[in-house]
């Protein structure tokens, strides 16, 4: 559906908010943006879906009830052009446990990004780098390897990976480590920042996993922080709010 034009295809302030948080995250379910921008789920609902009928999104549904959103190609790129971003394919949905995750990694930009707005205003003062932005193949030692976080969060002096462990996916102990490894050799071998903080976010479900983040951190030498996803948000507000 192409855009509307004139009367039909006005559009708000707050609508302009919504759009941008999509371009970011790339999906939100009708909740996550009720908590973002709007009053009541109703309301999300009823506005979602008239910036649908003016051809700025399309939706899905997620599991059997749960109503997800994405920027329609011609919104996608109405959004890149204005925030002079380099030139992108606008992404399509999928399917599975693979879009369940990175609606899951999406609460915690919900919970962080009012409080990160308020300290630091909106972009380019912090960055939100979804999962597929996020992804990076490189080599090392003559091996082939992937660095994908779950999102990166970019902050004054600060560079952040997400890794969201859900109450569903259940990581075992093996795992986590071996991810904290990853990232170890990673921002040792192949980022090696200069005058960039980086740390490793483990938003958990679970306290067993958190501490076996938090070991794992210690024995790789990473700056591992863990807690749940809004513990998370308030630690990234803090260090805006200290940058």
């Amino acid at each position: 559906m192409a855009l509307r034009t004139g009367r039909a295809g006005a559009t708000t302030p707050r609508d302009e908010r919504v759009f941008e948080d999509l371009f970011w995250t790339r999906f939100l379910s009708t909740r996550q943006i009720a908590e973002l921008r709007f009053p009541s789920l109703e309301s999300a609902r009823v506005r979602m879906y008239a910036l649908m009928r003016k051809g700025w999104v399309v939706n899905q549904i997620l599991g059997s009830n749960e109503i997800l959103w994405r920027l329609t190609r011609e919104g996608f790129e109405r959004v890149r052009t204005s925030l002079d971003w380099d030139r992108e394919q606008a992404p399509d949905f999928f399917s599975g446990q693979k879009l369940r995750h990175y609606v899951e990694s999406n609460d915690l930009y919900v919970l962080a990004a009012p409080g990160l707005e308020r300290v630091l205003g909106g972009y380019p003062a912090w960055g939100w780098v979804n999962e597929g932005r996020a992804h990076r193949r490189y080599e090392f030692s003559g091996r082939r390897l992937v660095h994908q976080p779950d999102a990166e969060i970019r902050l004054p002096g600060y560079l952040f990976f997400l890794e969201r462990q859900s109450r569903r996916a259940r990581y075992g102990a093996k795992t986590i480590r071996e991810k904290v490894a990853a990232y170890g050799a990673y921002v040792d071998r192949v980022l090696r920042p200069e005058g960039l903080r980086v740390e490793i976010l483990f938003a958990c479900d679970l306290e067993r996993e958190r501490r076996v983040a938090v070991e794992a951190g210690y024995e790789y030498g990473v700056e591992v922080v863990t807690s749940s996803v809004r513990g998370i948000a308030s630690h990234l507000e803090s260090v805006a709010a200290s940058s």
